[in-house]
């Protein structure tokens, strides 16, 4: 399932439009992206899961639902994570929000596929 999961993260990661505008920060000279907190948390969060640290990867896609709490992939990633870590009662919610704000229905499926069976 772990190495399901890692390949999942990686497509959802590339589902996340990869234009994004970018701006000048004139106080650090440094480039900046209104989306690049949320790829570092992804980042992390693969990586917790690839090295089975998954309460980390929890904390990290928590995270990144606080920056875009209207992303259904975001709860999909955490319903699945939440499911690893036998948190069925959690699960179930993260699940519940991917179906509210998905816009495809295949995710809406998928979401009420893992409730049913995790009820």
């Amino acid at each position: 399932m772990r190495q399901t999961l890692v390949l999942f993260l990686f497509t959802t990661i590339l589902i996340f439009n990869p234009i994004t505008i970018f701006s000048q920060d004139k106080t650090k000279n440094q480039i900046t992206s209104p989306q690049a907190d949320i790829w570092e948390l992804l980042g992390n969060v693969v990586t917790c899961i690839s090295e089975e640290k998954y309460e980390d990867a929890l904390k990290d896609i928590q995270k990144a639902i606080q920056l875009q709490p209207e992303n259904a992939e975001l709860y999909r990633l955490e319903g699945q994570i939440l499911e690893m870590l036998g948190q069925i009662d959690r699960a179930i919610t993260a699940w519940e929000n991917c179906i509210l704000y998905s816009e495809t229905d295949s995710i809406k499926t998928e979401a009420q596929f893992h409730i049913n069976s995790l009820k």
